[in-house]
């Protein structure tokens, strides 16, 4: 289990985060984008040896800029494809939906709380912080920004359903790809 959150997850990481570099723009060979997310995660580990606070220290710059970053992706989606998305926030919408899907929406459910726990891990990992700095930060930054993206994507989608694969990426805007 150690070796799977220390190691394996930071690998797995990287190399998706610098597979959708490759996605976005097309310029990475796969030989460019091993050869790069190897050299970030030798980066981590060489500066291991610091201490895990400096290496927070030094990436919660990153953290705050990443999240800021999916904010305002998510904020110009939903204002630019499907306004009308913010809908999605109120209870009917939920209950209507479990009504409608059933069983098969409480699975989907699971895919979706999977993917905001897995944000509050990261800062769990660091071992640094108080379970209170880790729920604010958690409750007042990660969580808006994480549903604000969503519902960002989903705005996205709603008007280009054939971007499903590539969701993300797709959705930031002046990257132009062929999504029709």
């Amino acid at each position: 289990m150690v070796i799977g959150d220390g190691v394996l997850t930071p690998a797995i990481s990287v190399l998706s985060a610098v597979s959708g570099l490759q996605e976005a723009n097309n310029k990475l060979t796969n030989g460019e984008l091993v050869l790069l997310a190897c050299v970030i995660l030798v980066g981590l580990f060489a500066l291991q040896h610091c201490g895990t606070h400096k290496v927070a220290f030094m990436f919660a710059p990153i953290v705050i800029i990443w999240l800021v970053s999916i904010l305002s992706i998510g904020l110009y989606n939903i204002v630019h494809w499907n306004p009308k998305i913010v809908h999605a926030l109120l209870p009917h919408y939920i209950i209507k939906f479990f009504n409608h899907t059933g069983k098969e929406g409480w699975i989907s459910l699971g895919g979706v709380l999977l993917s905001i726990t897995g944000t509050e891990a990261m800062f769990a990992d660091l071992g640094h912080f108080t379970a209170l700095s880790i729920r604010l930060a958690f409750a007042l930054v990660i969580y808006p920004c994480l549903v604000v993206q969503y519902m960002g994507q989903a705005a996205f989608l709603s008007k280009n359903p054939k971007s499903i694969p590539n969701s993300f990426y797709d959705s930031i805007p002046g990257i132009q790809r062929d999504i029709g």
